[in-house]
């Protein structure tokens, strides 16, 4: 040692890490918390398949242009470790001349590479496969590693059927993925093994976690047998869910305990890490699922995270579409896949929050809901009626929101969208009530235009325009629509427009909301009976011709209603207006002088009813006075008339009339005078 130099001469060089301290150290890099693994290894027949989705040709130059716009994304690196290539991307370079290797260096991205090359069909199976590539792997991964991939990944599948997978598929393909595993190790990468059940199928949950059990338990037999070094070697598996076609939909907490418990039954605590595919899954489910594992409590002692391909940059695919303009927006769109799927590697995705449990509710508890409240807005009159309202007053705001973006003005908070939908909803639903009929048929009209246009849009674009509409309600970033998506959208006015003219010219014509009450209710408990499958005492909807003879039972009901009313009330009258009269006539006769003569009395009796007719009536009219002089009730002159107010089929009655008496005596000091008054006889 050289005095005052502070340099230890004597120091033996450091020695060179060992291939098993190399192979660690890449394998913990690639599962750092809240980091996962972009799949971006598809084959150009896979992505043949994936552009004609978007209707862009399929080339070197279109995949190379693809993929330079997934590995120039800005701040990808904060969510992803490392993506896995294709053979052909290792030599592709960007526009700039940068190999895309490079580039993804430069944003902190671990290269990897797919280093089996297709599958075979394996011999005596009944239709099983198996996968390629180990003939001439050593030489393969030698050039990989020179080309600056790290690890590599190699994939086998398997398909659940009532005889699949069998057990000579299961460990032929077991000992393809050990024989991987130890040529890519051997070679300086570390080994992804894939051991991949497609959840395609009518299996339930407990059939997919056997099989999966069965896979793992003889892929790591033949990963012992192989002498690959498990803490520098990557697990990548399916998560543990039932197949596609299966009545049962299992919630993510399903998944999460299955999934949890199937790796603690088979995968080695020694493994470096655990890599869960989508599969089939949608972006929503697989990242729902994901956060539901990271979330679940019990024993983990490896890291988890993702391994995600479509589900992962399968929307910047579609928003890209080939278009240059469209770069920005799609790298915007796989950055935020990203960043939802690494909040939820740690269990922290607020928006999939699997413990709300509302991407997949319970079927009973969904079904009984349904049911209830499908049964409360048919049979509640004023409920459907207001429903009908607000959900046209939704589609509306939906509208409006859609065609603000083009006018330059945009929401810029969520509160705003949530605040003109609900405003609009509850507008239209208040209207709906005042205005019933006219807004009826224009929410049916407005529901089913949207109806067929989503349809329409579902079995041509797989809901694209949808989504789009749904985007400009979350404020989410998304490429324009082309003009074939404008044309699908154009359906929704025009099946508004013909929705309109047809009620309002032909089924909506004579028919009024407050004379169809009784109808209303039959067409319900009929739509009830063949929803629910209980008869209800109704059999199917009534015909036009049943519909008009309840009309017209409702219409003579009221009618005889009417006339009962306006015969009680001739009665009251008469009667009434008889009473006032004698018994003005009495005193008419009391202020009279008792030195009166009979004639004078019959003169000024004359004159009184005579002076009362010309004071309330004029001539020629037959009239009857009440007590309230303010009130006058002019009876029919024809008899005819007067029969048919007072007779009905329930009632016979007839008026015999009201008989007055007058009899007068006199005494000798004609001091008083005496009147009878016979009531009248109803028989």
């Amino acid at each position: 040692m050289t005095q005052g130099s502070g340099e230890d001469l004597s120091a033996t060089p450091s020695e060179e890490p060992t291939l098993e301290e190399v192979l660690r150290k890449v394998a913990n890099a690639l599962v750092r918390p809240g980091k996962g693994i972009l799949l971006s290894d598809e084959s150009p027949a896979t992505m043949k398949k994936r552009f004609a989705d978007i209707g862009y040709y399929n080339n070197e130059e279109s995949r190379r242009l693809y993929r330079q716009m997934i590995f120039t994304t800005d701040d990808l690196g904060e969510s992803i470790s490392g993506a896995v290539l294709h053979q052909e991307t290792l030599h592709q370079r960007s526009d700039k001349g940068h190999l895309l290797t490079t580039q993804m260096k430069y944003h902190h991205l671990v290269p990897g590479v797919s280093v089996d090359i297709g599958v075979a069909p394996l011999f005596g199976s009944e239709g099983e496969l198996t996968s390629l590539g180990l003939d001439d792997l050593t030489a393969r991964c030698k050039e990989y590693k020179a080309d600056g991939c790290h690890f590599s990944k190699a994939r086998c599948v398997f398909q659940i059927n009532p005889n699949t997978p069998s057990y000579s598929a299961i460990m032929a393909n077991a000992r393809v993925l050990g024989r991987f595993a130890f040529l890519c190790q051997k070679s300086g990468l570390v080994p992804i093994v894939q051991a991949e059940i497609f959840p395609v199928g009518y299996h339930g949950l407990d059939r997919m976690q056997k099989v999966t059990e069965t896979v793992l338990s003889a892929v790591f037999k033949c990963l012992s047998d192989y002498q690959v070094f498990l803490e520098g070697c990557l697990i990548a598996v399916n998560m543990v869910t039932s197949g596609n076609s299966s009545t049962w939909k299992c919630s993510p907490q399903d998944v999460a305990m299955a999934t949890v418990t199937t790796l603690n039954r088979t995968v080695p605590p020694a493994v470096a890490g655990v890599l869960l595919l989508s599969g089939c899954l949608s972006e929503v489910e697989a990242t729902a699922n994901l956060n539901a594992i990271s979330q679940f409590i019990g024993k983990k002692p490896w890291p988890i995270t993702f391994i995600f391909g479509k589900a992962l940059h399968g929307s910047s695919l579609s928003a890209w579409k080939g278009n240059p303009e469209n770069v920005k927006i799609a790298q915007d769109i796989l950055l935020e896949k990203a960043k939802d799927n690494s909040q939820a590697a740690l269990g922290r995705c607020g928006y999939y929050d699997t413990r709300c449990s509302f991407l997949s509710p319970p079927p009973g508890v969904a079904l009984g809901a349904g049911i209830l409240f499908g049964l409360i807005t048919m049979l509640v009159q004023y409920v459907g009626l207001f429903m009908t309202g607000f959900h046209t007053g939704l589609f509306l705001g939906v509208i409006s929101l859609a065609v603000a973006e083009h006018f330059y003005w945009q929401p810029s908070a969520v509160w705003m969208t949530v605040g003109v939908l609900l405003g609009g909803g509850l507008l239209f639903a208040i209207l709906n009530l005042c205005w019933q009929k006219g807004l009826t048929v224009i929410g049916t009209s407005v529901y089913g235009g949207a109806i067929m246009a989503g349809a329409l849009d579902y079995f041509v674009e797989k809901f694209l325009m949808v989504m789009w509409v749904w985007d400009r309600v979350a404020l989410h970033k998304s490429s324009p629509p082309c003009w074939f998506s404008w044309l699908i959208l154009s359906v929704w006015p025009f099946m508004i427009l013909v929705g309109l003219i047809t009620q309002w010219a032909i089924t909506g014509r004579g028919i009024y909301h407050q004379e169809c009450e009784y109808l209303f209710l039959s067409v319900s408990l009929a739509a009830c009976e063949c929803l629910i499958g209980v008869g209800v005492g109704i059999k199917g909807v009534p015909s036009k011709k049943s519909r008009n003879m309840n009309i017209q039972r409702v219409r003579t009901r009221e009618q005889r209603a009417e006339l009962r009313q306006k015969k009680y009330r001739y009665l009251y009258q008469v009667r009434t207006a008889h009473g006032d009269v004698i018994s003005q006539l009495v005193n008419a006769l009391v202020v009279l002088s008792p030195t009166a003569e009979d004639g004078e009395i019959e003169v000024r009796i004359s004159s009184y009813v005579q002076a009362l007719q010309r004071k309330v009536c004029g001539p020629g009219e037959t009239n009857t006075l009440q007590s309230d002089s303010t009130h006058l009730t002019i009876l029919p002159a024809d008899q005819t008339q007067l029969a048919a107010l007072t007779e009905s089929e329930d009632d016979s009655r007839e008026i015999s009339g009201d008989i007055i008496q007058l009899d007068r005596r006199h005494d000798s000091s004609r001091d008083s005078v005496n009147f009878n008054l016979g009531r009248a006889s109803y028989r």
